[in-house]
């Protein structure tokens, strides 16, 4: 095996914070599926944050508070260096379905105080990239109605923005699109599309917004990780178990560990990945 193992360690989960939002649809579905199924799959990704003693969650927000309902003390995860220059962090956007948009964002503003202006695609790109908006959306005629927060404080700009989220997902599925993606599908199908374009983060501020309880809406941030862990299955009873201790179930993964790799039960594969999920 000459690629270096990846680090799987089992963690409590009151030492896991989130910088993100969760689904709360995703997650009652996912909590359903562990308790049918018995196990999980593909740890959660996750960076030690050395200033606080937590650990931040990468990409699992859904899987980690799917477990919490279901009373899970531990939780299996990943474990990488945050600030290597091998990880990064990109955005993703949402398009959303505009068939049900009469009035949508009279009836937004004045229920979150969010104030919507239009602007040139140009003119949204440059606030944005300031930070003088929160978001912009950009419609299927090249026109854009930015979004912007009279305080201009990162607590409640993110508060407003999640609520503004939610306020999109009553127009219809919302779709995790990338930016260079986003011209091609603002009409698909028959349907006329909106996206909602947000900003790009950096490490340092998702670490403050988790430090200080901040979450940003669900599916936003999107972590590019080399070497991510999937199929690794692990019982849902024994992470469950509050009569094993941590230090115990981990002396016991990494026996696992190392009888998988042992058995070449392992695999790396450098290519990229198409992954299909719910």
């Amino acid at each position: 095996m000459s690629e270096k193992l990846p680090v799987l360690k089992i963690i409590p989960l009151d030492e896991i914070i989130l910088h993100e939002d969760h689904s709360p649809e995703r997650a009652q579905r996912l909590a359903k599926r562990i308790t049918e199924d018995s196990r999980l799959r593909n740890p959660i990704l996750v960076a030690r944050i050395n200033k606080i003693g937590k650990y931040m969650v990468l990409d699992g927000a859904t899987r980690t508070t799917a477990l919490k309902s279901l009373g899970f003390r531990d939780v299996l995860t990943q474990v990488v260096n945050y600030y290597s220059n091998d990880i990064t962090l990109d955005t993703w956007h949402h398009l959303i379905p505009t068939t049900r948009k009469n009035g949508f964002f009279d009836e937004v503003a004045a229920k979150t105080g969010v104030i919507f202006e239009h602007a040139s695609m140009q003119k949204a790109e440059n606030l944005l990239r300031k930070r003088q908006i929160m978001s912009y959306f950009l419609f299927f005629d090249n026109t854009c109605l930015t979004m912007r927060e009279p305080s201009g404080k990162p607590s409640e700009q993110v508060k407003k923005l999640r609520e503004v989220v939610l306020a999109c997902e009553t127009l219809g599925k919302i779709v995790r699109i990338h930016y260079t993606e986003v011209g091609d599908n603002l009409r698909k199908d028959g349907t006329i599309f909106m996206a909602n374009i947000f900003p790009s983060y950096s490490k340092e501020e998702l670490v403050r917004f988790a430090q200080s309880g901040i979450r940003l809406p669900a599916g936003i941030t999107r972590h590019i990780v080399p070497g991510r862990v999937l199929g690794f299955e692990i019982q849902a009873s024994f992470l469950a178990s509050h009569k094993i201790t941590v230090h115990k179930k981990n002396e016991l993964l990494h026996k696992m560990l190392e009888q998988k790799v042992a058995q070449n039960q392992m695999r790396f594969y450098p290519e990229s990945v198409f992954v299909f999920n719910d």
